[in-house]
């Protein structure tokens, strides 16, 4: 009606070579072979308010073949492990991934802009014969979500509250080492000085959260960047 209710569909299929750090480096391994993959998604987006929000929701799958993955060799120690004791790289036979995403955006105000997305994937090993098959990928939190709330001020000075979540996931294709799921918030600012040069700054991690997307590497706590865009 009026193009207000969009309905949408596609299907690819992806090609992945291994890079060269999979390849060479001290975990790496000359016999990758490289990642095949097709996937799906069919959504649909409805404008609301004439024009001043709108909602999205889609469901989305992909089968991967030799997907290449990151194998540690603690806790479990496998063959490879006598040439690459710190983990390696090597191929996943097959892997499925599907999930549901919806999100929405909504202008209430004049220069207030809100805007939200949930994000559930659900991640499976489907290699026949592996010790991992119908566990779920390393890495890959079941559920993630962001929230963003953006005001222009009548100077024109643009102020932004985000936060960004991630749920627990497991490190290893073994799932025997999980990850702690942890919520970030970030301060963004930027002010116009012309038409074409404006000054930023932004705090991330504001409230210094100790959190890790690898078990034992650290992310960075709170962290401030100020600078100028220019375009031309």
């Amino acid at each position: 009606p009026g193009g207000a209710t969009v309905l949408r569909a596609s299907l690819g299929q992806g090609f992945k070579a291994p890079t060269l750090y999979q390849l060479y480096s001290e975990y790496g391994q000359t016999g990758l072979k490289p990642e095949r993959a097709t996937g799906w998604d069919i959504g649909i987006d409805q404008t609301l308010m004439s024009g001043k929000g709108g909602v999205s929701a889609a469901v989305f799958g992909r089968e991967t073949t030799d997907q290449v993955g990151f194998f540690g060799c603690f806790p479990t120690v496998t063959p490879l492990c006598a040439t690459h004791p710190f983990g390696y790289y090597d191929n996943i036979a097959r892997t499925r991934a599907g999930g549901v995403e919806l999100s929405g955006t909504v202008r209430p105000l004049e220069g207030l802009s809100l805007s939200a997305n949930y994000t559930y994937t659900d991640t499976e090993d489907r290699s026949p014969g592996s010790a991992n098959r119908g566990k779920v990928l390393a890495r890959r939190p079941e559920n993630t979500a962001n929230a963003e709330a953006t005001y222009v001020w009548p100077v024109k000075l643009s102020t932004t509250l985000a936060v960004r979540y991630a749920g627990s996931s497991f490190d290893d294709a073994g799932n025997t080492t999980r990850l702690k799921g942890y919520t970030l918030i970030d301060l963004r600012a930027s002010w116009p000085l012309t038409s074409t040069i404006e000054v930023y700054g932004r705090i991330e991690n504001l409230g210094d959260v100790a959190y890790e997307t690898a078990y034992q590497y650290g992310q960075p706590g709170r962290t401030g960047y100020v600078g100028v865009r220019a375009r031309f």
